[in-house]
């Protein structure tokens, strides 16, 4: 009489990035978990490595595939969560050991060795230590990228239009100095900058909530945006052109908003510097919280960009603000690269409104 082949149903979890599970079926659990590892699936390789986090044998592939349809169904996925994963976690994080299956002790045997690598056994906080530096980094190097286009762009529209397009504290106060001269016409158009600004800023948390790819997808729309910036070079239209940046640079600061908690700001730098400064402060005192070191990296993005960007402006006038708008095309593909987790962790999430209760008399 042939030996039954069994069929097994798995939920793995990736390193790297614990919030991403994979479920699927095979009959050969072992070769299946070395070819996610290996990368030989387009749907695990991304977030490849991985460990094995549950298991089920079954007696034939229908019941197998059955049960694993069901995993991914929204009713399964609760069902996992409810009675699979609170108590096969915190064994998993803290032993590393592999869960038994009373229907093949043969098959945990074979997959102990692969359930001893240093990636498996790993306990929960250093593989939350190990998250937290990755998201720090990419963050990190995101926010410097941004401001250094953001630095370039300012610089470039204060040599062009005459006025600043990112910095709205020193338009705010050249507008009260407009009306307190009675210069009312550059007033009114700096404090129309500002409504932009403002409208800028809202605009770009729209899409980013709105869109999957939020960095890509703002990028892009600021890349377009000032894509059309430069196609209105005619003295006639400066104010046209000046607009449509100031839209622009409102709209990046939806990229990013905080990094590990820490606000962030991309366009302007002053409260960067204020953070900064704050933290010596604290740091004469006694505290030894590095986190506000951070603020000095969207300072020094932006410094770096403005001369580049000045740079730009004096050799190219106008035709500057298409190779601007070409860099942020650039960093806008540059972050398809960045997982879409990580990128959620960059903003603020939007809670739901809480229902209005109506009280009786």
């Amino acid at each position: 009489m042939s030996e039954m082949r069994m069929w097994y149903v798995y939920i793995l979890q990736s390193v790297n990035f614990p919030e991403q599970q994979y479920t699927g079926s095979t009959s050969d659990l072992k070769q299946r978990l070395a070819s996610h590892n290996a990368g030989k699936s387009t749907h695990t390789a991304k977030f490849a490595p991985w460990v094995l986090l549950w298991y089920s044998a079954f007696p034939d592939k229908y019941r197998a595939l059955e049960f694993e349809t069901y995993l991914k169904s929204h009713s399964g996925r609760a069902f996992a969560k409810k009675r699979l994963h609170s108590w096969i976690l915190p064994a998993l994080y803290l032993s590393g050991n592999l869960i038994q299956s009373p229907h093949s002790p043969q098959l945990h045997a074979s997959l102990a060795s692969s359930a001893n690598h240093p990636d498996s056994v790993m306990t929960r906080q250093r593989r939350r230590r190990l998250i937290r530096t990755r998201r720090r980094l990419t963050g990190l190097a995101l926010v410097a990228s941004i401001s250094f286009l953001a630095g370039m762009t300012d610089a470039v529209g204060l040599m062009l239009t005459g006025n600043f397009v990112s910095f709205m504290t020193g338009n705010t106060t050249r507008a009260a100095i407009a009306v307190g001269t009675g210069d009312f016409g550059h007033a009114a158009v700096l404090f129309s900058a500002i409504l932009t600004f403002i409208a800028g800023n809202a605009l770009g948390i729209v899409i980013a909530h709105a869109a999957d790819r939020r960095a890509f997808v703002v990028l892009a729309c600021v890349s377009v945006l000032l894509a059309a910036a430069a196609g209105f070079a005619e003295p006639s239209l400066i104010l046209v052109q000046f607009y449509l940046v100031v839209l622009a640079m409102g709209l990046v600061n939806a990229t990013v908003e905080h990094i590990e908690g820490l606000p962030i700001g991309l366009t302007y730098v002053t409260g960067a510097l204020s953070r900064f400064g704050r933290g010596i402060g604290r740091f004469l005192l006694g505290d030894r919280d590095f986190a506000w070191t951070v603020q000095i990296v969207p300072w020094s993005g932006m410094i770096v960009g403005a001369i580049i960007g000045a740079f730009l402006a004096g050799a190219l006038g106008a035709h500057a603000l298409w190779l601007v708008s070409m860099a942020a095309l650039l960093l806008a593909l540059v972050t398809l690269f960045i997982p879409r987790p990580l990128q959620r962790r960059f903003s603020h999430r939007l809670m739901a409104a809480a229902p209005m209760v109506r009280r009786s008399k």
